[in-house]
């Protein structure tokens, strides 16, 4: 009887001892993938050299309720003015006097595609852009999108000619910004 608690104790503790282990090295690796983050924390700032906002607007006229109304049709009641909007952005900035790793990170987004946050002059809220699409050539970095929005109140989006102050692009921990 005596051996049968001996061996289940030390089965107990063999377990514990087997957990603690187990729980050091999470704990350690965790600390470990914090640090790195917290170290690949990185913002390449580059000054806009040229840069360009084009809506094209639709008109709809819709009814309170929100369902489209057919262009020789009349509403039954009170409408609200909803567009159809092609919007499209192109900025672009001079890299030739940044270093090769911040360089590198820029290659890296090139024939790809990602969002953006565009702001604006005179507007409060940013524009989401997705799709963006990034390419250098020598050395000018650009990035263009284009968006079809359907259905949106016109003071969703900025008017045409809206001048951009800033894009901001969030790629692997890096944060670009462009201004």
């Amino acid at each position: 009887m005596n051996v049968k608690k001996i061996l289940a104790i030390a089965i107990i503790a063999l377990a514990v001892i087997s957990c603690l282990s187990i729980a050091s090295a999470e704990l350690s690796d965790s600390k470990d993938k914090t640090a790195e983050k917290s170290d690949s924390k990185k913002e390449i700032n580059l000054n806009k050299t040229d840069a360009s906002y084009n809506i094209e607007k639709e008109e709809l006229l819709t009814p309170e309720n929100g369902l489209q109304v057919g262009s020789n049709s009349k509403p039954n009641g009170p409408t609200k003015s909803e567009i159809n909007a092609d919007v499209s952005f192109t900025i672009t900035s001079d890299i030739s006097s940044l270093n090769d790793s911040d360089k590198k990170v820029l290659e890296e987004l090139t024939n790809k595609t990602d969002s953006v946050t565009v702001d604006f002059e005179n507007r409060s809220r940013p524009l989401v852009f997705y799709n963006t699409k990034f390419s250098i050539d020598g050395n000018t970095f650009t990035a263009t999108a284009s968006n079809h929005k359907i259905n949106i109140t016109s003071n969703e989006v900025p008017d045409s000619g809206s001048v951009i102050s800033s894009l901001k692009i969030n790629h692997k921990g890096t944060i670009i910004k462009i201004s």
